[in-house]
């Protein structure tokens, strides 16, 4: 299991409502991948709203939550392997980091995701470009 699907244990066990918080998170985050990525690409979508013969795979190993703490303004960083599917078949991998400073006027990783996903969809969309 990793660390962050054990935080997330963790949360939910102290708050059962915790599930749909990171669940909302998450979705801020696809949503905003998939903008991102429709900077170069406006035909791209998520793989459940059609087939596609190139996928971008987008997965989190490293997920920071910033927030505001008094003296202490932690950002929150997204560390994501991006795998690219040519009709099933792995064609590239690489790994990508993307943070957000904390402020006090945006305080929560609610208003750091959508920046982060944006930019890592449009990394992932240049890095198609490039091929």
């Amino acid at each position: 299991m990793s660390a962050t699907a054990e935080w997330v244990n963790l949360k939910t066990a102290e708050d059962p409502k915790y599930t749909q918080t990171w669940a909302d998170l998450m979705g801020k985050f696809e949503t905003a991948v998939i903008e991102g990525l429709r900077e170069r690409y406006p035909s791209a979508h998520p793989v459940q709203a059609g087939a596609s013969a190139v996928t971008v795979v987008v997965t989190p190993h490293r997920f920071q939550m910033g927030k505001l703490i008094p003296f202490v303004l932690p950002p929150t960083i997204m560390d994501v392997n991006l795998v690219w599917q040519f009709n099933g078949q792995v064609t590239d991998e690489i790994s990508y980091s993307r943070s957000y400073p904390v402020s006090v006027v945006q305080p929560s990783v609610f208003n750091h995701i959508h920046p982060v996903g944006v930019q890592i969809g449009e990394h992932a969309s240049r890095f198609l470009m490039s091929r």
